[in-house]
């Protein structure tokens, strides 16, 4: 009951999630249909309550394109994110062993023709669980679940990288 009206009194505000970079460095198709990611991704997650902390762990990562897993989950450290802060969640996906995943030959495919073109939506997802510090007391845990939409486009270094849009970087954040 005393965290109902620590609740109630402090009103905690939803944390906000946006992307500010994410950067594929290589997007490979070998048979059979294996798909080949190395990337880098940065999401900004934003306090904004002037008397709570969010905490976050658990987290896994994940990249999707057209709903489709093109990476498989990572897991990341815990978070703290302190009253009216600011805080980056680096992801990152390399290696051969780590970052290859099993797609279906039409989603390849389809991967290198968006690739060719030059511009494509991912799905940058975050998943974990959140709870609140309201001023010494914890408030218990909620699932959380982030997605960013991420418009992305070939670089002359033939790495893969972010485009800037307004409308691509804000994140959709769901609790459970």
């Amino acid at each position: 009951m005393a965290s109902c009206a620590l609740w109630l009194a402090y009103r905690p505000k939803n944390p906000e999630f946006s992307v500010v970079e994410a950067v594929i460095y290589n997007l490979t198709v070998s048979p059979p249909s294996q798909l080949l990611t190395t990337m880098a991704c940065t999401i900004v997650t934003r306090n904004p309550n002037k008397l709570s902390s969010i905490y976050y762990d658990q987290l896994t990562g994940v990249v999707l394109y057209k709903d489709q897993q093109i990476t498989p989950q990572v897991m990341l450290s815990p978070v703290i994110n302190e009253k009216k802060t600011t805080v980056e969640i680096p992801l990152k996906i390399s290696g051969a062993a780590v970052s290859a995943v099993s797609v279906t030959e039409e989603l390849a495919n389809e991967i290198v023709r968006s690739t060719e073109s030059g511009l494509f939506w991912l799905r940058v997802v975050l998943m974990g669980r959140v709870k609140w510090k309201l001023g010494g007391v914890r408030i218990g845990y909620y699932a959380l679940s982030v997605k960013c939409d991420v418009l992305v486009t070939n670089t002359k270094d033939d790495s893969v990288g972010s485009l800037p849009s307004p409308r691509s970087t804000t994140c959709n954040v769901d609790f459970a």
